[in-house]
């Protein structure tokens, strides 16, 4: 039994110390390799990271601009034509001439006159 004690104490021991040794040793050795190896892989994670955010900011901005939902961007169908006036003054006659262009649908038209602060409207049947 005595012989047994006196094994125990050295392994104890003897593991202390190597186990401190050792573990001293490897990890200056890992500490120093790993910082000199990866010194400059917070720069490229940095720029990866930056270049990532402008990415998604100009993905998102093109695709608030070009996106079909918006009224502003796609403005509903406006009729391109040509339209001339005549007004007799005299006897209280306006009338608007059609001359050329895409031709109007007369049920969805309300002309609005606003003349010396007198506001009238008015709204298209078909032709008679």
């Amino acid at each position: 039994m005595v012989g047994n004690k006196k094994l125990r104490e050295f392994t104890r021991k003897f593991t202390r110390k190597f186990t401190r040794k050792f573990t001293r040793k490897f990890t200056r050795k890992f500490t120093r390799k790993f910082t000199r190896e990866c010194q400059a892989v917070s720069e490229v994670i940095g720029q990866v990271l930056m270049i990532s955010i402008v990415v998604l900011a100009f993905y998102s901005i093109a695709l608030t601009v070009f996106s079909d939902g918006g009224g502003a961007i796609n403005p509903p169908c406006v009729p391109r034509t040509d339209l001339q006036e005549s007004i007799n003054r005299s006897e209280e006659i306006m009338q608007i001439f059609h001359s050329g262009g895409e031709a109007i649908d007369l049920e969805g038209i309300k002309i609005i006159l606003n003349v010396g602060g007198q506001h009238a409207e008015f709204e298209m049947a078909g032709p008679n």
